[in-house]
Parts: structure tokens; C-alpha cells; sequence
């Protein structure tokens, strides 16, 4: 991994070095390169979220099991559930992982 980051690194210092020695063209625009990157992170993502996956009824499973611990932590404050809820849900399409229950709880308590 430090090997990998040393060899992005080096690369990226020979991109720059490349770029601040040659000549500007005002016609050219870098959009194309920010997505190539944004690509290639989403793709290091990808490998993280396959190795630590959890199939989508264990997780439903553990948020269950969750949801049923929050009244010991404090009580539920009603009106920012409802808020926080009605974000939630629009956010909801956006996902990939669709077969997933999703609830929102907003819970009062000193902890963070």
C-alpha cells in the first residue's frame, strides 16, 4: 500500500511538472482528467465495499437489533425524526443498495 501511494504520488509530481513546463492552451479544459479521477475513486471504493460487504439481510438484521436498543439510550425526539426522515427517504433512489429497509431516528442524548 505505501508502495502504491509513493508510485501516485511520484506520478502525480511528473503530471505537474509536465504541465507547468508546457504551454497553456486556452481551448483545453481539465473535465476530462477530473473524471478520470473521480472514476478511478469511485473503482478504489468499489474494491473496499466488496471486501467489507455485508449481505444486505445481516445488516438489516443488526439495524434491527439497533433500533430496538434506542429507547435505552433516550428518548426519541418526534419532530426531527420526522424531519430527518422525510430527507432520508429523498435521498433513498440514489442508492445502490435497494434491497435494504431503510428507518431514520433522531434520539436525544449527551453522546455524539
Amino acid at each position: 500500500m505505501k508502495l502504491y501511494f509513493y508510485g501516485l504520488l511520484i506520478l502525480m509530481l511528473a503530471c505537474g511538472a509536465a504541465v507547468s513546463f508546457g504551454e497553456l492552451d486556452p481551448n483545453v479544459s481539465l473535465d476530462s482528467a477530473r473524471e478520470i479521477w473521480s472514476d478511478v475513486l469511485r473503482d478504489v471504493d468499489e474494491v473496499g465495499l466488496h471486501a467489507t460487504r455485508v449481505p444486505a439481510t445481516k445488516e438489516m438484521q443488526l439495524g434491527s437489533e439497533i433500533a430496538g436498543q434506542i429507547s435505552s439510550w433516550g428518548a426519541e425526539d418526534p419532530e426531527a425524526s420526522k424531519y430527518v426522515t422525510a430527507v432520508g427517504e429523498q435521498l433513498l433512489p440514489n442508492l445502490n443498495r435497494r434491497a435494504i429497509h431503510y428507518q431514520f431516528h433522531v434520539i436525544q442524548s449527551p453522546e455524539i
